[in-house]
Order: C-alpha cells, then structure tokens, then sequence
C-alpha cells in the first residue's frame, strides 16, 4: 500500500466547562487505498473480512474497479481535504506559459491533461487559449478554450494522468 485516504473532520462539542474534539469521517467506512493495480487482489485477500472493494461489473470474479486520479482530485477538491502528497498553490502564483502542463476543469474535455500552446488576445488578459490534447489512440487533438477552464498542473501530475488516459 503507497498511501491511504479516509478523510476526516474535526469535530468540537462542550462538554460543561471542557472542549471535546473528535475526528469524524466525511463518508464512514469509505476509504481509498492508492495501490499498483496487480496489488488489490492479495490485499482484498488479507483483508476481505474486514473491508470490500468496487468490482467493474457485477459478476463474481470481476477485476476490481480502480478510480482514476483525474476523480479522487475532483473528491478531494469538493469536499477540500487533501492528501499529503497534493500539491497546492495560492491561486494566482502559477501564471500559465506556452509549454505548460495544464487540466481542463470544465467543459467538454473537463479532467482531461492538455500543453498549452499559444496564449490568445492581450498579454494581461488571454481570451482563448490553444491547448493539445494527448488522445488514448496516439492521436493528439488541438482545441481552444477558455483560460478560466483550465488549471496549471505539475509535470509529475501530468504524466499521472496521460498514463490513465492510455491504459483505457
């Protein structure tokens, strides 16, 4: 196991004249393992008992689901508990360059990595920016859009994510 995620909350109550903290989870009983993919099966084998596991379909014997990077960001973004290995910056601190590693957030490529190519419009304030898309089939897809769809990424989590893209 690389590292789990079981994402709790603080919670403080009073109790007379003492403060009681206590972590609660956000979703009990829901925790991610990040684990190669060949190691679910003989974790679930030691620990079956005690937890299960999303299968892809139904049947017994299924191969066991794996959820793509791209999602448990998009989880940990809404509910805004992040792991440690997350890399965080104050919005504004990464201003986008051609050449930079970025993830659509929205739209019709929403969670998927792209090169930003060309910066469109005023230096202040780019209104289109050209993006190429990496597809599964080696094919690369060149698409405009807006600057305000798109969040600068690191190239360790770049490569994460077109690794996820082929292996569909």
């Amino acid at each position: 196991i690389e590292e789990t995620y079981y994402p709790c909350r603080e919670i403080a109550r009073r109790t007379g004249r003492k403060f009681i903290s206590e972590n609660k989870p956000v979703v009990a009983g829901l925790m991610f393992v990040k684990c190669r993919f060949t190691d679910i099966t003989a974790m679930m084998r030691h620990i079956s008992d005690i937890a299960w596991c999303y299968r892809q379909t139904a049947r017994t014997g299924s191969a066991y689901a794996a959820i793509p990077q791209t999602q448990i960001d998009l989880y940990q973004h809404t509910i805004g508990i992040f792991t440690p290995s997350t890399e965080i910056f104050p919005v504004g601190t990464l201003p986008i360059a051609p050449g930079d590693r970025v993830v659509v957030i929205g739209g019709e490529f929403s969670g998927q990595p792209a090169v930003l190519q060309q910066l469109i419009g005023p230096d202040s304030a780019p209104t289109i920016c050209r993006l190429t898309l990496p597809g599964a089939n080696s094919i690369e897809w060149r698409v405009d859009t807006d600057p305000r769809l798109i969040r600068k990424i690191t190239e360790q989590q770049y490569d994460t994510l077109v690794t996820e893209i082929s292996a569909i």
